[in-house]
């Protein structure tokens, strides 16, 4: 497979998420926790990146292009089933970044999402979810400061920013709490144990 060729796959794969992705968004379905067309489109999207990155090697800016590195990213960070992936997707990330071929921001976005299903601090504060009080809210436990910190050199605005952002984005979008929180907490963690995020 040429470069060219790994391309345009990996961003075929990304066009049936977003396919997917706004037809569930349009019928209402995409909020209701991780639904289950979605979850089988994202197992299906990384089981086929892995097998041609065993073939064509990390999907690098230099070879694949802004556009097919973006995507391979947004498959990976939706791998949630899939614990081992990201972790090693996030090394190899950091790696390449050091290069300049890779975008730090993205490896930010997976260590968050690690430490977050981990249970453990966000470094970054880019992991968002719905709170006890009805509002998207950094998930987790967060260090605004050591975390504006790291934002700060990232070029990220403030987290307090970040936050009314966000909250101003779901607004827009027509994105709303969970009816019962407790319940979509409880099926959050048994998820996590069940995938391997935790025993």
């Amino acid at each position: 497979m040429t470069d060219k060729d790994y391309a345009l796959a990996i961003i075929e794969l990304k066009t049936k998420d977003d396919i997917l992705r706004d037809r569930l968004i349009k019928n209402g379905s995409l909020w209701d926790g991780y639904h289950p067309d979605m979850r089988a489109l994202h197992n299906e999207n990384i089981h086929r990146l892995k097998g041609m990155m065993v073939s064509n090697g990390f999907p690098r800016i230099s070879t694949v292009g802004k556009e097919a590195y973006e995507a391979a990213f947004f498959i990976v960070q939706h791998a949630i089933d899939h614990p081992t992936v990201i972790k090693k997707y996030a090394e190899d990330l950091w790696s390449e970044a050091q290069k300049g071929d890779a975008l730090m921001i993205h490896y930010a976005y997976l260590i968050d999402r690690i430490a977050v299903f981990e249970g453990h601090p966000q470094i970054y504060g880019t992991q968002f979810d719905w709170d006890e009080f009805g509002q998207l809210s950094p998930m987790g436990e967060v260090n605004f400061k050591a975390v504006n910190t790291k934002r700060k050199e990232l070029g990220l605005v403030p987290l307090e920013d970040q936050i009314v952002r966000m909250r101003a984005q779901a607004k827009k979008h027509g994105q709303t709490p969970p009816s019962d929180f407790e319940e979509k907490q409880a099926r959050f963690h048994a998820w996590l144990k069940e995938v391997g995020w935790r025993t």
